[in-house]
């Protein structure tokens, strides 16, 4: 996701957990993803599924498959009863991956800049 897509995306997300009352700190609000990350997928199972469901299925249109030869082009992971993914738990592995792949980078000591300057 750009920056402008993911912002906007944690930040529903932190207004759903917060909806579902689950306990979390106030200044956490403001963080977007990095807050997000201190959550992880499985503070989802503290919101509702109609809350969540249009969450995770964004998250899912971040992934494609490459199947088999490198040269084939690498299909979407399309929500519904046609999507590629073929087990269950493959959509958790997939989830926690592109959070990971969203916040894995944020250092806890740090201030976030979109300058590379110190």
């Amino acid at each position: 996701m750009d920056a402008y897509t993911g912002q906007r995306w944690a930040t529903r997300a932190l207004f759903a957990l917060v909806k579902s009352g689950m306990p979390m700190p106030e200044n956490l609000m403001g963080g977007g993803m990095e807050s997000f990350q201190k959550f992880g997928v499985r503070a989802f199972l503290y919101a509702s599924y109609d809350d969540v469901a249009p969450l995770l299925d964004e998250m899912l249109a971040q992934a494609t498959l490459q199947h088999g030869d490198a040269r084939n082009p690498p299909l979407a992971i399309a929500p519904g009863p046609n999507c590629v993914v073929e087990e269950i738990r493959t959509f958790l592995l997939l989830q926690k991956a592109l959070i990971n792949l969203h916040t894995g980078f944020f250092e806890p000591a740090r201030d976030p800049t979109s300058s590379s300057g110190s």
